[in-house]
């Protein structure tokens, strides 16, 4: 891998060199900050951008032999040092990455191997595999699943939710299809893990089934489905944890809704009915013996 910036020797050892692997890297930058930067720039820069980033930033600092020189003292001069250190920070962070494969807490972001990453300890290789293929194979292998709590960041666990069982793995749509079911035997969840896109999803619509027997207990897990769809939709961030040994098995970013608007009164109002429905239930328990 050529160097980045001033790191080191260009591809060729020499000054040209340099300045083309410069040149080359600046027009890679995705970093905001470093690209306004880069856009007042050009706009009273003619030529070379790299070049003038070389000879009249570093060289001019460093060097102090011959024009051009810069002193950083002087406020004119360390005024246009100061506009264009975006440009050479995120210079200094793409050279961090290619050639010490340090990522940033933005490249990880952005590639998001946090969501997948737990499960791809649990499950073979042949597994994954197999869900990226349009049509799978058969796939012999044992996959020893953890009891799991399904939880939201920031918000109290739902009982529901917690020490959920495995009750099927498969591969549909190119994805790893898991259910779980809870400790009560009264709900199952459903979610996926695309592997190709390094995402594990969740929807609402399909990934929730509760089942009725006319009980107290299904009654409560009404009102945490509840609870937990308004602390979902209010940019709730999924975590998978190990119910056994308390590690973080994976996380998804937050859920952004959209075309939607909160209504804490009608939240608070069903949170009510869903209170008398299981006082309701309760008491035709005990009254039932």
């Amino acid at each position: 891998m050529p160097a980045i910036g001033y790191v080191t020797a260009s591809e060729n050892g020499t000054l040209k060199g340099q300045l083309k692997t410069l040149t080359e890297n600046i027009d890679r930058l995705d970093d905001h900050r470093a690209k306004d930067a880069l856009d007042k720039l050009k706009a009273t820069v003619q030529g070379d951008i790299g070049k003038h980033l070389r000879e009249s930033g570093r060289h001019a600092i460093a060097h102090a032999q011959a024009d051009p020189i810069i002193n950083p003292d002087d406020p004119c001069d360390a005024r246009r040092l100061e506009a264009e250190l975006p440009i050479i920070e995120a210079l200094a962070v793409l050279a961090i990455e290619e050639q010490l494969g340090i990522q940033t807490r933005h490249k990880t972001w952005q590639e998001h191997l946090y969501e997948l990453k737990g499960w791809k300890g649990i499950f073979p290789a042949a597994v994954i595999e197999a869900s990226l293929a349009a049509e799978p194979a058969d796939v012999q292998a044992n996959v020893d699943l953890p009891l799991i709590n399904f939880r939201l960041r920031r918000s109290e666990p739902f009982p529901l939710l917690e020490g959920m069982t495995p009750v099927h793995v498969g591969l549909n749509n190119q994805r790893v299809e898991l259910v779980y079911r809870s400790a009560d035997g009264l709900a199952e969840l459903i979610f996926w893990l695309n592997f190709a896109e390094e995402r594990l999803e969740f929807d609402l619509d399909r990934s929730f089934n509760l089942y009725g027997d006319g009980s107290a207990a299904a009654a409560r897990n009404g009102k945490e489905r509840c609870r937990f769809i308004w602390d979902y939709f209010g940019n709730g961030e999924i975590q998978v944890w190990d119910a056994e040994t308390g590690r973080l098995i994976s996380r998804v970013d937050a859920f952004i809704p959209v075309n939607m608007m909160a209504n804490l009164d009608g939240h608070l109002a069903e949170l009510a009915a869903w209170d008398k429905f299981i006082a309701d239930r309760e008491q035709a328990e005990v009254a039932a013996g």
